[in-house]
C-alpha cells in the first residue's frame, strides 16, 4: 500500500487520506485536514482481508463460503468521501482543537466509535 497520503476534496474542504494494513483482516484509514498533518483528524478501522495471506483457505472453499467469510473489497475514494462527510457532520458541534478519533466501519457504512476522543 502506498505510504504517501492522497488528497481529496469533500464539500470544498481539503483532506489527505491513506490506508495501511493494521491486521490480516483490517486496514486503517487515516484522514488529515489539510495543513494539520501532525495528528490525524480521524482513524477508521475497516474490514479488508489480506487476499494473499488467506489464499490457501480461499482455494479450498466454495465461492459462496468465500463471500460469506472474507471481505476483499478495498476502500474507494467515494467511500472515503462519505466517511469524511459523516465525520464532518459529527464534528460540527466540536471545538476546533485537534482531537484523535478512532472509529470502526460497521454494517452499511455506519461509523462506531471504538476509542474515546483524545488529544
Amino acid at each position: 500500500m502506498n505510504r504517501k497520503p492522497r488528497p481529496i476534496v469533500v464539500d470544498s474542504h481539503n483532506y489527505l487520506w491513506r490506508v495501511a494494513r493494521s491486521t490480516p483482516a483490517q486496514v486503517c484509514l487515516r484522514i488529515w485536514q489539510e495543513g494539520r498533518k501532525a495528528l490525524p483528524w480521524a482513524e477508521v478501522m475497516c474490514r479488508c482481508d489480506d487476499f494473499w495471506l488467506f489464499f490457501s483457505d480461499i482455494t479450498r472453499l466454495a465461492p459462496a463460503e468465500v463471500e460469506e467469510n472474507f471481505d476483499f473489497h478495498p476502500l474507494k475514494p467515494r467511500q472515503v468521501a462519505e466517511i469524511i462527510r459523516t465525520l464532518a457532520r459529527r464534528d460540527e458541534a466540536v471545538s476546533g482543537k485537534p482531537v484523535r478519533r478512532v472509529f470502526e466501519l460497521g454494517a452499511q457504512g455506519s461509523l462506531v466509535a471504538v476509542a474515546p476522543e483524545t488529544v
